[in-house]
């Protein structure tokens, strides 16, 4: 993955995070690093050689396209081009630096000269506040996050859209290792939606986008986790709307993850405190308003 700070010997990976800064949030960026190196079977970013435009006109423009859109992602590449381009005629046996991409001008200048800045392309609107539904008193509203309350299940402020008829089943997403868990919730959900186990966040990131009108809930299993909760409020941004995130069996450093998370970022997630399966089902089965 991308560091946040590529050195001075990585130029086009410096490159590629300042393009991606001026269209994209970081959990966006980090998204489409990781997957477009996963898809090119590459450990880093290349640096010279024929690869560079192999990789960023191939796995980096695709990843970039299924988040922002194919034509962001022309003019990304359209405004990367100069620099791939010449990092490309540099042989892979060769040294390569900074000033060896600028260009002649640039190279004989006093005053080293900074990487272009990229005009943002795109931006995107605020997050719309959520409205506070309760269902009925078996549900109550969030004291603090540490916080046991008597009928074992809360929710927080969350919108409620119920699933359009005749339309995909709602998504479970789980994110557990433990097997016996996923079996029994699908069982107790008895058909009512399809449950997923997801074993990591990149896995996570990729099942999002395969059906994006179906209903989801995503479980974090606080007892086996497959995704710690520290890593999934980074990409809470690409969740928010699109996924309800209920946090099961916590213990006090998810608890203590949560509590110094920007609220913004975790209000609408629901803390389920009982550790039974039914119960929650019933929590899935409410939230995702299933019959």
């Amino acid at each position: 993955m991308m560091s946040a700070h590529p050195t001075p010997d990585a130029p086009v990976a410096r490159a590629l995070e300042e393009a991606l800064e001026a269209v994209a949030t970081e959990p966006v960026r980090i998204a489409v690093i990781a997957r477009a190196l996963r898809d090119a079977g590459r450990a880093s970013i290349p640096e010279r050689g024929p690869e560079v435009l192999e990789f960023a006109e191939g796995p980096f423009r695709r990843a970039l396209a299924t988040r922002i859109g194919d034509d962001v992602a022309d003019e990304v590449l359209d405004q990367l081009r100069p620099v791939l381009q010449r990092a490309a005629r540099r042989s892979s046996m060769q040294p390569i630096s900074s000033a060896q991409l600028q260009s002649p001008a640039q190279s004989r200048a006093a005053e080293p000269v900074p990487t272009p800045t990229f005009v943002p392309l795109r931006t995107t609107s605020p997050p719309q506040p959520l409205e506070l539904f309760l269902d009925d008193e078996e549900f109550q509203a969030p004291g603090d996050l540490g916080e046991e309350p008597g009928s074992g299940v809360y929710v927080s402020a969350r919108p409620r859209t119920d699933p359009a008829p005749g339309g995909p089943l709602p998504l479970v997403f789980f994110a557990t290792q433990d097997a016996s868990a996923s079996g029994a919730l699908a069982h107790a959900l008895g058909g009512r939606a399809t449950v997923r186990v997801v074993e990591g966040l990149l896995e996570l990131l990729d099942a999002l986008e395969e059906d994006p009108e179906a209903a989801r809930v995503l479980i974090l299993d606080g007892g086996y986790p497959s995704i710690q909760i520290p890593s999934l409020i980074t990409v809470a941004p690409e969740l928010a709307g699109r996924t309800r995130v209920v946090v099961w069996r916590a213990f006090e450093g998810d608890r203590a993850a949560l509590a110094s998370a920007p609220s913004d970022v975790t209000s609408a997630w629901i803390r389920c405190h009982s550790r039974g399966l039914d119960e929650l089902a019933e929590l899935c089965a409410r939230t995702l308003a299933l019959p």
